[in-house]
């Protein structure tokens, strides 16, 4: 245990640092509005995730994994839904979402809410479906 507790904070730093660089951004970035930890025990959130999120970021990490528990790879998938659904970031802002691998392996992104999110020029998607033409194609009308 003490390995994982040396070795997890230290690939945790790495990719986020990692991940801020590449997306141009410092780690005391005021548009960096939280970072989303992955669907973990309190334990292991505590042994490898917090000590480099606390050092690094002036944000508070949020826990969105309540109602499901660890999904596996599925706690980024999750956690981008769930930052989404509660409109946790502003135009403009940028969240990290940290996740972890069982073949203890890490990463971070680094996402932004751009506009409204609808995209360009902030008009709302077109509700309709688009089908192909074709034999066994039907297109509703």
């Amino acid at each position: 245990m003490a390995r994982f507790a040396k070795t997890g904070p230290e690939a945790v730093r790495t990719v986020v640092l990692q991940a801020l660089s590449e997306a141009g951004l410092a780690p005391d970035d005021p548009r960096i509005r939280c970072v989303a930890l992955p669907r973990l025990g309190p334990k292991v959130l505590e042994l490898m995730y917090l000590p480099a999120v606390q050092e690094l970021l002036v944000v508070e990490p949020v826990r969105l994994g309540a109602r499901t528990g660890h999904l596996g790879c599925g706690d980024l998938f999750a956690n981008l839904a769930d930052l989404g659904a509660r409109d946790r970031l502003a135009p403009d802002e940028y969240a990290l979402v940290l996740t972890g691998g069982g073949g203890f392996t890490w990463s971070c992104l680094v996402v932004q809410q751009v506009g409204d999110g609808w995209g360009p020029d902030d008009e709302e998607p077109d509700q309709r479906a688009e089908f192909p033409q074709g034999a066994g194609a039907a297109r509703p009308e």
